[in-house]
């Protein structure tokens, strides 16, 4: 799996990731078992990554980024055309470029895609 692919899929299982995280919370309250701890640790890795990455971009990129990967919307490009003022190709622009930051906060690559 290349970084783009892996920081793409991180992105769209953001919200997963975070659902994930609030029912292993509940369960780690009644079961205290080595491997439901060492699952919430692994999750909580994976939304610090994420988070990190997201916590570099500007809130136009974090937009881009919302709309395109974490909150998917039938019409995503054309809303963004719309807020952004500009055209698709200038979004697909902006969120390479947004991606490339992302990735490089969340996993310190700089990846050249």
């Amino acid at each position: 799996m290349t970084i783009k692919l892996k920081a793409e899929t991180d992105l769209k299982r953001y919200t997963l990731y975070a659902s994930q995280l609030e029912a292993l919370g509940e369960r780690l309250k009644t079961e205290k078992t080595p491997a439901l701890r060492l699952e919430t640790a692994a999750v909580k890795r994976k939304l610090r990554r994420i988070e990190r990455g997201l916590s570099l971009l500007t809130p136009e990129q974090y937009r881009i980024m919302e709309l395109m990967y974490i909150n998917r919307t039938p019409n995503r490009l054309w809303q963004l055309c719309e807020e952004l003022h500009v055209e698709p190709s200038m979004v697909y622009r902006h969120r390479k470029k947004a991606l490339r930051i992302f990735i490089l906060g969340a996993y310190g690559i700089d990846a050249d895609i």
